[in-house]
């Protein structure tokens, strides 16, 4: 008896120290829980980032270019000015125009995402108890301009790349993925969607990050912008020139001027070296679940320079008039965005401009006016006050006198620069249109010359037979009324397609 007492003891007191042991502070629970959620959470990402630096040590093969498409040129050339500003007759008889193609524009992807989230790195705070608060200290930041906005992200170790090595170049693609980095990722991709950040504004703002971070140091500016969009969701492909580091994006566009690679099926073009036929040596094995760039546009919230304003009025339309400005900051950035077509007919390579918003400057001196003055009128009658407004406030100019070359504007640029053209104005007018009337509207293209067709009830003249309605031309380059054609445009076949 004696001795099941003592064992009995002995085994009491076994269970509370081992109950003493496991017992854990909640601080201590916590951190355990973390740990475990982090491992987990990190596993997918950390395991993609290892197999991406063993490719980056052995997966390298060389390629070769494709020739560059070139922008295309219309070999109809453009009527005279004084054509373009003769007063048109009213319609009195419906006349189809036969759409000999019909352009399909595929509605935009969803923005690339990472793989999985990108867990934040911070300091845990316990409240076990009471305590006075006080602002923990704010970290570091680097900050950087972007297109004359001030941007800013918290801000990170720097590195070097010793040499051109695969080696170097997975020994650095190691140390950006560890979590010293994971802040600044999870602050471009906020950056991302605080400015509204299409996915090629995105790559811009990662790589004037990258030259503030690293301002003499080329081959980690690379580096480092192929990292944080490899992290953001985009399938980028590192690469090596004779001397120089680059790295390619995957985008089913093609996009003219601009040299592109075939690998894995997919298209990639180069980020620096844009322009020019080479071949390089590729690290051809793309990052697990990566997604391609699209040439979508959003407008991106730049601050705000105004611009001089402009006065614009129609002539026919006594009250049509307003005096307007826009968000001058979004000039550079729109000069910067390269000319793409998102089909294999070049046409479609306008739908991006088309579907591009007026900025809320623009928005703000224009709309108000002209909703007062179409408000009470049919349809048809206010559509006519929109089309004279244009074709009155917008002065014709060629594009290879003012720029060299074809250069199709975004709405917001045919309000700034002084003069434009046929595209020009077919693509601001499409813009009012739809914001102001919510009219289904299509883009008309005859040879040397494009326009817009809208359908609208009432309307009599030039029309064409598209989705099962009748679009009425409405030229904003010629000086008529719905339903009016620019003078010599055949009437025997034209492309259309609609705009969103």
């Amino acid at each position: 008896m004696k001795a099941y007492r003592i064992i009995t003891a002995l085994l009491t007191a076994a269970v509370c120290v081992t109950a003493a042991a496991q017992k854990k502070s909640p601080q201590q629970s916590y951190e355990d829980f973390y740990r475990r959620s982090a491992e987990k959470y990190n596993s997918f990402r950390d395991k993609a980032n290892k197999d991406y630096a063993d490719a980056l040590r052995r997966a390298w093969l060389l390629y070769y270019g494709e020739e560059p498409v070139p922008e295309p040129v219309d070999t109809v050339p453009p009527l005279p000015i004084e054509e373009y500003e003769k007063p048109r007759p009213e319609p009195v008889i419906d006349r189809e125009i036969v759409i000999e193609e019909e352009i399909v524009i595929p509605p935009p992807a969803p923005q690339p995402e990472p793989v999985e989230p990108i867990e934040e790195v911070t300091v845990p705070i316990y409240h076990i108890t009471p305590i006075e608060e006080t602002r923990p200290p704010e970290p570091p930041h680097i900050d950087f301009d972007y297109y004359g906005t001030q941007l800013s992200v918290r801000d990170f170790p720097s590195l070097r790349l010793a040499g051109y090595s695969h080696g170097a170049i997975a020994d650095v693609w190691e140390r950006l993925s560890s979590r010293d980095y994971n802040n600044v990722v999870v602050d471009c991709l906020r950056l991302r969607e605080d400015r509204n950040l299409c996915d090629w504004a995105y790559m811009r703002m990662v790589d004037r990050l990258a030259k503030a971070k690293f301002p003499s140091d080329r081959p980690m500016q690379t580096l480092f912008t192929a990292y944080v969009m490899v992290q953001s969701g985009y399938d980028i492909l590192l690469c090596q020139t004779d001397t120089a580091m680059d790295f390619m994006y995957r985008c089913d566009n093609t996009i003219f001027n601009h040299v592109y690679f075939i690998m894995n099926g997919a298209k990639y073009y180069p980020y620096h070296s844009a322009t020019t036929s080479f071949k390089a040596n590729v690290c051809d094995v793309p990052f697990r679940g990566s997604s391609q760039l699209s040439m979508e546009v959003t407008v991106p919230r730049l601050d705000t320079e105004y611009s001089d304003y402009r006065h614009m009025s129609a002539d026919r339309y006594p009250g049509a008039k307003a005096d307007v400005r826009v968000n001058k900051s979004l000039m550079d950035f729109y000069s910067d965005y390269p000319s793409s077509a998102l089909t294999s007919d070049f046409m479609s390579r306008w739908a991006y401009y088309a579907n591009t918003p007026l900025c809320d400057e623009a928005r703000s001196t224009l709309y108000p006016m002209l909703r007062s003055q179409t408000e009470g009128l049919s349809r048809l009658d206010a559509l006519n006050l929109i089309l004279n407004f244009c074709q009155h406030s917008l002065p014709y100019g060629y594009d290879d006198e003012i720029w060299g070359g074809d250069r199709a504007f975004f709405p917001d640029e045919s309000i700034y620069y002084p003069l434009s053209d046929c595209e020009d104005h077919a693509i601001l007018f499409a813009r009012l249109v739809r914001d102001i009337l919510d009219l289904p509207v299509a883009l008309i293209y005859y040879p040397g010359h494009l326009a817009t067709a809208v359908a609208v009830d009432g309307a009599t003249g030039d029309y064409v037979n598209f989705k099962g309605r009748r679009y009425y031309i409405c030229d904003p380059t010629a000086h008529g009324p719905v339903g009016v054609s620019m003078a010599g445009m055949s009437t025997d076949s034209a492309t259309a397609f609609a705009v969103r």
